[in-house]
């Protein structure tokens, strides 16, 4: 086996253990492949395409008005904050920097936005100054990939545990759109909206 070769068996052995983790996942077994195949399998899974291109029409700068609601049909509360999206890794994934205020505080929140050519899943993953937990979400795209409904879960600060919640991105047009989250339905009440951010680009 040269050297190559063991390169892309070595990358595909990290990718199918996690790289690190615990679990008892295997490495992926790659015998009936050859190093032809696996580079094919490799590039594909590596360059960014149609599915990134369209994440990166995002990018820019953004102002945004975000409604929140604590409870349904409570009281809405409403922020101005605005947004800065760029390219990161050679356009692999698309990432955000919010600022603002929330809840009458200064407010500061990150996320990553990508898709995954192995899985074909949306994925985002998004952290802020109002906790110290992290937002992970997975899905897939409708209207021709101009909305993203991905379904993921946060930390329950209040009761402790998890809130399972869905994440919808919505294009409204190439310099508008719509994010909004769902808390999912419970055995005590339906499926309810807790916040509505509206993004227009400056």
């Amino acid at each position: 086996m040269n050297s190559k070769m063991m390169v892309l068996v070595a990358v595909l052995a990290c990718l199918g253990s996690s790289c690190g983790s615990t679990g008892t996942s295997e490495a992926p077994d790659v015998s009936g492949l050859s190093e032809d195949e696996i580079l094919v399998r490799m590039t594909a899974y590596m360059t960014p395409g149609a599915q990134q291109a369209q994440l990166l029409e995002r990018v820019g700068t953004w102002s945004v008005r975000t409604s929140m609601w604590m409870e349904p049909g409570g009281e809405v509360t409403v922020a101005e904050g605005r947004a800065v999206l760029e390219p990161v890794l050679d356009g692999r994934f698309l990432r955000e920097t919010l600022s603002g205020t929330a809840m009458g505080m200064p407010f500061l929140g990150e996320g990553l936005t990508g898709f995954d050519n192995a899985t074909k899943q949306y994925m985002t993953a998004w952290i802020d100054s109002l906790g110290t937990g992290m937002v992970f979400a997975t899905g897939t795209a409708n209207r021709d990939g101009h909305e993203l409904v991905l379904e993921g879960s946060m930390t329950d600060a209040i009761h402790g545990g998890v809130i399972h919640a869905r994440f919808v991105t919505t294009r409204i047009s190439i310099d508008e759109y719509r994010f909004e989250i769902w808390m999912l339905a419970t055995d005590d009440q339906p499926e309810w909206k807790s916040m509505e951010s509206l993004y227009t680009r400056t």
